[in-house]
């Protein structure tokens, strides 16, 4: 899947027929993390994890499909960091 941001508002551009996956997660289950941020963006995401902190992305605020599979994925402590 390739997305796209605009340079000129803060819309995110992801393909229709796609189902928005959980981003970097594989990442967390791969070191057996057991706490998760938790940010909208890919952006944002990916900044957290150039601090230091183990971040999933949900391209938004998520939808059933994401939840369904944090519900399942091991992980039981998430820290959200979604927009005011």
């Amino acid at each position: 899947m390739v997305t796209a941001r605009s340079v000129n508002t803060k819309m995110f551009f992801i393909p229709p027929e796609v189902e928005k996956p959980v981003y970097l997660l594989y990442y967390l289950l791969e070191n057996n993390i057991k706490t998760a941020y938790v940010c909208e963006s890919q952006i944002n995401t990916l900044y957290m994890w150039s601090l230091g902190y183990p971040t999933i992305g949900l391209f938004g605020t998520g939808s059933e499909n994401q939840y369904n599979v944090l519900r399942k994925c091991g992980i039981r402590n998430f820290i959200t960091l979604f927009d005011g």
